[in-house]
């Protein structure tokens, strides 16, 4: 396995981020700020991503599977925001994660279908977020048996 699918959800978000907004940073722990900026207090303030991935459920969906749910939240924040801005920002993005979400995991290519990204603006940032659900296999589950056929028997009138 790939290890934490959390992980593997955050960089893939991330990925596509930096593909679709190349000369914006992306951060996922912290944001970071130079020394240099902090210190003198004039520095230039850039656009920047926050993408953050919280689990919702885990679920067994039968003998090692587990349904994973999870909601992705991107916030963006721009020094020159507008709600018109960030108005078109959400629409730019939902198109990077909706409809299909795709990512690899154990060894897979995986596409995960977004239904919805809700929007919201507040606190000068546009905030996203869009669940994911998906099967996760932990690779060590039991062998069952193969199917065997099935033989039915019919008889008309009584019993």
């Amino acid at each position: 396995m790939d290890g934490n699918i959390l992980q593997v959800i955050k960089d893939a978000a991330i990925g596509l981020l930096k593909n679709h907004d190349q000369g914006v940073e992306v951060y996922a722990e912290e944001i970071m700020r130079t020394q240099a900026m902090m210190e003198s207090g004039d520095g230039e303030e850039l656009p920047w991503y926050f993408v953050e991935v919280v689990p919702t459920s885990f679920t067994t969906a039968g003998p090692g599977l587990t349904e994973a749910a999870l909601t992705v939240t991107v916030d963006y924040y721009d020094p020159e925001e507008s709600i018109r801005q960030y108005g078109e920002k959400a629409i730019a993005l939902d198109a990077v994660f909706r409809p299909v979400f795709r990512f690899s995991y154990g060894g897979e290519r995986r596409a995960v279908t977004v239904a919805r990204v809700g929007t919201s603006i507040s606190g000068g940032l546009l905030h996203l977020t869009f669940p994911l659900t998906f099967l996760v296999s932990d690779g060590d589950g039991e062998e069952l048996p193969a199917m065997e056929g099935l033989t039915v028997n019919i008889k008309e009138g009584g019993s």
